[in-house]
């Protein structure tokens, strides 16, 4: 049963790659397109600490471009905002030495979403940068699975079980088993994307609220080769 208190949370962290002004731009206009309702407020934060904020109309909202094509040192962090906290979706980016992109959103606003328009949210932004790990999944239910059935044997910090979706850049890969080994193995679904691999668990996000889909995640984390140190 779908825990309707639960959120979707998609992240990507870059490790040591750079998040390029320009790569962000397009992430914000791709989050534009989305049914995703418009932040009514920016909060960024510059090297020095200082947080200011600013009343935008959309993500790719010119007083944004503005900001981030003017000096990157005034926006090392961002977080958008909208009055409607409980509907809005939270988004953070971090663009300092290991920059992060983050969005959250609450389960009862994308009940109509597929899981197709899901994935290709997910695939669209990881086109966009170069990325070290990328995960997508139900935030609640992935860290009740990992309690349950992975205490004390969490694979890697970055990627502790399978998600429904994941990105693993070089590093990660090889730390994971290595691509050979995960695109032989048939619980996975894989697509080799820059220099990593895109991995699906699964048909969708909300499988992983079901026994069946539980017991997938697990039996295909289960499956995977050990981890190289």
């Amino acid at each position: 049963m779908i825990n309707k208190n639960d959120k979707l949370w998609i992240q990507f962290r870059l490790g040591n790659l750079p998040l390029q002004t320009e790569n962000l731009i397009q992430i914000f206009s791709l989050l534009d397109e989305t049914p995703l309702p418009n932040p009514s407020r920016l909060e960024y934060c510059n090297s020095n600490n200082k947080w200011r904020s600013i009343a935008i109309n959309s993500f790719s909202d010119k007083e944004i471009i503005d900001l981030l094509k003017s000096d990157n040192k005034k926006a090392d962090e961002l977080m958008f905002d909208n009055n409607d906290s409980d509907n809005h979706p939270f988004v953070y980016i971090n663009r300092t030495h290991s920059p992060i992109i983050g969005v959250t959103i609450a389960v009862h606003f994308i009940t109509d979403w597929t899981s197709n328009f899901v994935f290709n949210l997910f695939k669209s932004i990881l086109m966009k940068i170069n990325c070290g790990v990328g995960v997508c999944h139900f935030s609640n239910v992935h860290v009740s699975m990992l309690e349950k059935h992975f205490r004390g044997q969490k694979r890697t910090f970055y990627l502790p079980a399978l998600n429904w979706l994941q990105y693993l850049g070089k590093e990660e890969l090889e730390r994971q088993g290595g691509m050979e080994a995960l695109e032989a193995n048939p619980l996975l679904k894989t697509e080799r994307i820059h220099d990593g691999l895109l991995i699906q668990v699964g048909e969708s996000p909300y499988d992983a609220f079901t026994p069946e889909g539980e017991e997938l995640l697990v039996k295909a984390t289960r499956s995977l080769p050990p981890v190289r140190k």
